[in-house]
């Protein structure tokens, strides 16, 4: 699916609690009416793309998306302790 966004940055993939969305030819955009990214996105579950990266033999991505999951947690991690501690 062709999406427009006016984001600072656009990351080719980007890891949600349940939802990963995979950008594909990235461009700039400026025109008179937008300035901002134009790409391809396709969503996945987490589940979903993992089974694909799985299934792909693309261990750089399956690293990646490791790594992505592991900062989630680590930082809901730190949002609980912050809220438990202001009780």
């Amino acid at each position: 699916m062709k999406v427009r966004g006016t984001q600072k940055n656009v990351n080719p993939v980007e890891v949600n609690v349940d939802t990963v969305y995979v950008r594909t030819n990235i461009k700039r955009i400026d025109e008179e009416d937008f300035n901002g990214w134009e790409y391809d996105e396709e969503t996945y579950s987490t589940k979903e793309y993992i089974e694909k990266l799985t299934n792909s033999d693309d261990t750089q991505s399956m690293a990646f998306l490791i790594s992505m999951l592991m900062s989630e947690v680590d930082f809901l991690r730190m949002r609980i302790e912050t809220l438990e501690g202001s009780n």
